[in-house]
């Protein structure tokens, strides 16, 4: 068996039938092995052909195998968490992206990418395997943050995941805001009312 992406096994065959002390060194040709999956292939069996082999003294008859080709592709994608708090500088991690998949020789990149999910994608960005910041982010604005990533193969395979980040508040100095210059007039002479014109009303007694 192998993984898609994979060049094939070397093939092999098995031996049955032999008299006592007697192995596949009789033979004078050896079998000839096949198969039509190659590197490319997507997953599922292939069948292996067997011929060509030839040995004195014996009749050989044949019996295919199968070359099992199992996926390739990312099982999963995964961020780790990270306190991520408003107003830090451009280029700082978000988190940390990790991958699983069947196959142990997979390598994974990783890039943002347009889909359900992407509604931030222009706040981030990827270096290596690490989330971070494009921009200064604002708790006041939002308080989290929505990004879809892609996990690839080296061999093309590759699967999506969305990721919420959370940003966290900060405890900000409070500031004023500005105040266009103003003439205000005072004086500390006491200052006369002119009633003039002015008519009380009736006055009540009883």
């Amino acid at each position: 068996e192998k993984f898609e992406g994979e060049n094939n096994p070397e093939l092999t065959a098995s031996y049955d039938g032999f008299v006592p002390d007697e192995d596949k060194t009789v033979l004078t040709v050896q079998p000839n092995l096949s198969t039509t999956a190659t590197a490319n292939s997507l997953m599922g069996p292939y069948i292996i052909s067997v011929s060509g082999a030839s040995a004195q003294n014996y009749s050989i008859s044949y019996q295919s195998g199968i070359l099992t080709v199992k996926p390739g592709a990312p099982t999963s994608v995964s961020l780790s968490s990270t306190i991520l708090y408003e107003n830090q500088a451009t280029g700082t991690v978000a988190g940390v992206l990790s991958s699983t998949s069947h196959s142990t020789t997979a390598v994974f990149t990783y890039s943002l990418v347009p889909g359900q999910g992407d509604t931030d994608n222009n706040r981030f960005t990827i270096n290596g395997n690490q989330l971070q910041t494009a921009q200064p982010l604002d708790y006041e604005g939002k308080q989290s943050y929505s990004v879809r990533v892609r996990s690839i193969t080296q061999y093309g395979f590759w699967l999506d995941e969305t990721f919420t980040i959370a940003i966290h508040d900060v405890n900000e100095a409070p500031t004023i805001d500005a105040i266009d210059n103003q003439i205000i007039c005072y004086t500390t002479t006491e200052q006369q009312l002119n009633l003039t014109g002015i008519t009380a009303g009736p006055e009540i007694g009883q």
